[in-house]
């Protein structure tokens, strides 16, 4: 399956899923106009990686990166339903590990981070990191 590459424009981020290397990141600002359209086609690519580890079971370790400026509300309810998604590659076998990076200064985007993963119910190792570069 080929990756997946989103370009980053003033308002979504920069999207790259990498199914050689099994790094998935997601970094920039998040408030698309059409919060639909930019996350459907994640989500459909997403679901289909699922079941083409499925068949293959592959078993490759996944690291999802993200790192956000800014998420609105929108996106963030968006952002609950892709991490759902991800999750369910532990059900398969597939390991998965999430850091949510954060600007040194930016104490909002780690608590939302924290929240993301401590309130939502969706049960995968995360951690969170001061972005550097």
């Amino acid at each position: 399956m080929e990756k997946l590459l989103i370009a980053e424009t003033k308002d979504s981020p920069f999207v790259q899923f990498d199914t050689k290397t099994n790094i998935f990141s997601i970094s920039g600002v998040c408030h698309p106009e059409n919060v639909t359209k930019f996350y459907d086609p994640i989500i459909d690519w997403i679901e289909r990686y699922k079941e083409e580890i499925k068949e293959t079971k592959l078993t490759k370790p996944i690291q999802l990166s993200i790192f956000f400026k800014y998420i609105n509300s929108a996106s963030y309810k968006y952002l609950l339903t892709f991490l759902q998604l991800v999750e369910g590659f532990t059900h398969i076998g597939v390991p998965v590990e999430v850091i949510w990076y954060y600007e040194p200064e930016d104490i909002d985007m780690k608590e939302a981070g924290i929240e993301l993963f401590d309130f939502s119910g969706v049960k995968l190792p995360y951690i969170c990191k001061v972005k550097t570069d």
